[in-house]
């Protein structure tokens, strides 16, 4: 093991493996749970988080990771329920550049309400999912394991998000939204 990556060499590496998943055309907006990525900075967000009251403590250089953050302090409707982990990564300007979010311990029926506050706003700001697997349904994410898997997945030039649930064994059923810059030139 050698000494830790820097800011630069985390950030090089994290836009490499975006870029392989870069889609051809430019985002129409880039949504990212009220914050906006390239632009926010990690002062930003900590000043946020001080005037929330929410516990952060920062992992790694560049992402800091908040627990149970209430759905208002995120501009999403409650439906959408408390976020148990919100990570935040910044590039070596300490610019956001990736958004994830993790709801765990779910009821089928509360990961449906949620999944479908999440998606149909995406939908509306972003059209229709490049990928899609399994169904957001009730039915479908009460299966066990693998066999509940749902997501949704965009892909453009500049911008990526999913949307996944899942059932584990130890955590039930998870909910995980991930959103983040892909920048130019990667």
């Amino acid at each position: 093991m050698g000494p830790p990556a820097t800011p630069e060499q985390m950030d090089k590496a994290h836009q490499a493996a975006l870029s392989t998943q870069r889609g051809t055309e430019v985002a129409p907006s880039r949504p990212a749970l009220g914050f906006k990525l390239d632009q926010t900075t990690h002062a930003d967000i900590d000043a946020w988080a001080d005037r929330a009251g929410i516990a952060c403590k920062l992992e790694r250089q560049t992402v800091l990771i908040c627990k149970s953050v209430a759905p208002s302090l995120l501009g999403v409707p409650d439906v959408e329920g408390p976020v148990d982990t919100l990570s935040f990564a910044f590039d070596a300007k300490e610019r956001l550049v990736d958004i994830t979010a993790m709801r765990i311990h779910l009821s089928p029926e509360a990961a449906v309400a949620t999944t479908a506050a999440i998606t149909s706003s995406l939908e509306k700001q972003l059209g229709a999912p490049h990928t899609r697997i399994g169904a957001f349904d009730t039915e479908h994410l009460s299966q066990k394991g693998v066999a509940a898997l749902s997501s949704v997945a965009y892909r453009f030039n500049d911008y990526a998000v999913d949307v996944m649930s899942n059932q584990f064994q130890r955590d039930g059923l998870i909910l995980r939204e991930h959103y983040a810059s892909i920048a130019n030139g990667s």
